[in-house]
């Protein structure tokens, strides 16, 4: 077999392994979709440092981290606590089943969690680009450390899918928008589903185009209220709701593409 053709069937073999992990855990948590818009979108904007909140069963990090490792640079930072992996046998059992070893006498605790997600990401050869991070989000502590502590900012994509209530996204937002990149986007999982979150997004977006800081995120000091204002007034923003033709509870996501704001003159 000569070079060429034993690159193109290690190629084959990791797109073989990449499509098993989007069919057989991809439908659990309603992500067999968004994984390849996710991998789209990467291989056509390429972002270089990556956030995801709540990494879930992986397959979106391992989607997003192949598109990375095919254009060579970026990386993506996966937070979770594994919590769910314990508490859910079907995770537990689909996990192992989708792991190279197929080790099925790992105990489920999240250290067998992350050494799952470790394993699947050594199998596909992406483990240079994606670091899975075992660490719960706590929405009432500095937000932005999380950021900072592990990468340098500023920050040209985040996918959150740990919460989507109003609450939770006025800290996404508060926090976030000061580290974001001049062009960059955010993902909030499910929000468009709950109507509550569905209109404050709307309201909001609409706030930041009219360069208005609204009164419900400026319960902040003032450094990061003077931030906000910045981020604000230097960039302009796009709202997609994206919603599946799929009668499930998780069958949307709302993206938030940001960009400079084109002076005047």
């Amino acid at each position: 077999m000569s070079e060429l053709d034993s690159d193109v069937s290690s190629h084959l073999a990791r797109w073989e392994r990449l499509l098993e992990i989007r069919e057989r855990l991809g439908p659990l948590y309603g992500s067999e979709e968004l994984c390849v818009f996710f991998y789209s979108l990467v291989r056509r904007e390429r972002p270089r440092t990556l956030f995801e909140l709540g990494t879930g069963l992986g397959v979106c990090s391992l989607w997003v981290a192949y598109a990375l490792t095919e254009l060579g640079a970026g990386h993506l930072y996966s937070f979770d606590d594994g919590s769910h992996f314990c508490q859910t046998p079907a995770v537990f059992n689909a996990m192992t089943e989708s792991s190279p070893s197929g080790r099925d006498n790992i105990p489920s605790t999240p250290a067998a969690y992350f050494d799952l997600l470790n394993s699947m990401a050594v199998g596909l050869g992406v483990e240079d680009h994606v670091s899975f991070i075992n660490r719960s989000i706590d929405f009432n502590s500095d937000f932005s450390n999380i950021f900072k502590k592990f990468a340098t900012v500023p920050v040209d994509w985040l996918f959150t899918d740990i919460a989507y209530g109003p609450a939770a996204i006025l800290v996404i937002l508060r926090e976030c928008l000061p580290i974001m990149a001049d062009r960059a986007s955010i993902f909030i999982d499910s929000a468009p589903s709950h109507p509550p979150s569905y209109r404050l997004l709307e309201e909001l977006i609409s706030s930041f185009n009219e360069g208005r800081l609204p009164g419900t995120l400026i319960g902040c000091n003032g450094s990061v209220a003077e931030r906000l204002r910045a981020a604000i007034a230097n960039h302009r923003f796009t709202l997609v709701h994206l919603r599946e033709a799929h009668d499930r509870l998780q069958n949307s996501t709302a993206w938030i593409r940001i960009e400079p704001r084109e002076r005047e003159g």
